[in-house]
């Protein structure tokens, strides 16, 4: 049985590392705490150089991606 996804996809180039998914700076975020648990989301990939992704995964202000697929590697 084959799966068939939909959706806009947020195209990443190969060699993404965990800085990159997540910086540092925002994993002192609880994520058992609801308020910062919605928050975290909000950084996802925001380590990514704007010079080479000027589209961010998640638009600054906003705490969801439109983007329900990542397509890395």
């Amino acid at each position: 049985m084959q799966s068939v996804f939909t959706g806009p996809v947020y195209v990443v180039r190969d060699n993404i590392d965990t800085d990159q998914i997540i910086p540092a700076q925002f994993l002192t975020l609880v994520p058992t705490i609801p308020a910062e648990y919605e928050k975290l989301g909000s950084y996802a990939l925001w380590g990514l150089p704007e010079a080479d992704y000027p589209v961010r995964y998640v638009r600054a202000g906003q705490l969801d991606s439109e983007y329900p697929i990542i397509l890395a590697g």
